[in-house]
């Protein structure tokens, strides 16, 4: 039995994946039919996809195995001819001994997702985004397949990360103004060629409130030029803000005067270990041209896109407890050429 879990675990085929599973959805009744049904997301190792599953006896068994975030290998499932994945009863989930990939926290984010973090999420996924109105189209009127007419607005929202469109639906036009900031739940994430937006979902009701500003400098975004790219060295860097996340609701934590090994978030008022909290990072950096030295480019890169120019630069730090100083001098210092590409809503880098 253990030679025949090993062997399975030797690579996928065309006829299995391996893969994660996240947003087990409750039963559902089929409109068209009276089959039930649930949704999950499947992370497999490049991307992550939004499945069916018409079955009443797997939710239990996916629940579990997304709690305990246990990867498996998927067999015996259909393909519709759109290329789309179908689960049923006949479906097996063998869990894997070792992690074939790493396990993604985005797909399963109780709390708001950054701009940045949408490549990472499935299409079709319900997501929360706290973020700032941009620009505010008209409302069009627009046909659908069935025959309707409906209002379409289309909104630019950014965070400190990046920026997205959203398209407002029916009743929800109007719904956002430029110059405030926002906490939108129940998105729907779509794509159109090789770009993302945010959708009003046609069930589930949208829901919106208007909240605090951000206390930090969000993205600078030029809407007439979402795809550029400059190869060159960063010789001057703006800003490093480095802030320590709430364990619980991923707001500010500052230490407290009695022992600086404790924190309190100015959020919820937890107190907790400074330990166990993450650093968030923000920097604004201006990198010049390899080829011409006139041409410069400032670029904003928020937690998860700094750790792309640490691991390109091969900088050994360490990055919670690293100060601002050093990972300023650490970068300055590096004086190595990057290939900054900065393909809306993301930044790659390579050396």
């Amino acid at each position: 039995m253990n030679e025949d879990s090993n062997q399975l675990e030797e690579s996928p085929t065309d006829t299995t994946f391996d893969c994660y599973i996240h947003g087990t959805s409750p039963v559902k009744n089929a409109r068209s039919s009276h089959r039930k049904y649930f949704n999950c997301i499947l992370q497999k190792k490049d991307e992550a996809i939004r499945v069916v599953c018409f079955s009443s006896q797997k939710p239990t068994e996916l629940t579990t195995l997304q709690v305990t975030k246990i990867p498996v290998r998927v067999t015996n499932f259909s393909k519709t001819n759109t290329g789309d994945i179908n689960l049923d009863n006949q479906t097996k989930f063998t869990p894997l001994s070792n992690q074939p990939f790493a396990y993604s926290d985005t797909l399963t984010a109780n709390g708001t997702v950054l701009i940045s973090s949408l490549a990472q999420v499935a299409v079709e996924q319900l997501v929360t985004v706290k973020a700032e109105g941009m620009h505010v189209s008209g409302v069009k009127k627009t046909p659908t397949l069935c025959q309707r007419v409906l209002s379409k607005q289309e909104v630019t929202i950014r965070d400190p990360t990046s920026s997205v469109k959203v398209i407002l639906w029916g009743s929800w036009v109007n719904s956002l103004q430029s110059n405030k900031t926002y906490l939108l739940q129940n998105l729907r994430v779509k794509t159109n060629k090789n770009e993302r937006y945010l959708n009003t979902a046609k069930i589930e009701k949208f829901l919106f409130q208007e909240v605090e500003p951000f206390q930090v400098p969000l993205a600078e975004v030029d809407p007439t030029n979402e795809t550029a790219s400059i190869t060159g060295k960063i010789v001057a860097v703006q800003q490093v803000t480095n802030t320590i996340a709430c364990i619980t609701c991923n707001k500010n934590v500052v230490p407290i005067p009695e022992d600086d090994t404790l924190g309190e978030c100015q959020g919820c008022k937890l107190l907790q270990t400074l330990s166990s909290c993450t650093s968030q990072w923000y920097i604004r950096v201006t990198v010049q041209s390899s080829t011409d030295p006139f041409l410069k480019r400032r670029l904003t890169l928020y937690n998860q896109q700094v750790m792309q120019p640490i691991a390109a630069l091969k900088l050994e730090l360490n990055i919670n407890p690293t100060n601002e100083r050093k990972m300023t001098l650490a970068i300055l210092k590096s004086n190595k050429t990057l290939n900054f590409s900065t393909i809306h809503p993301h930044i790659k880098l390579q050396i």
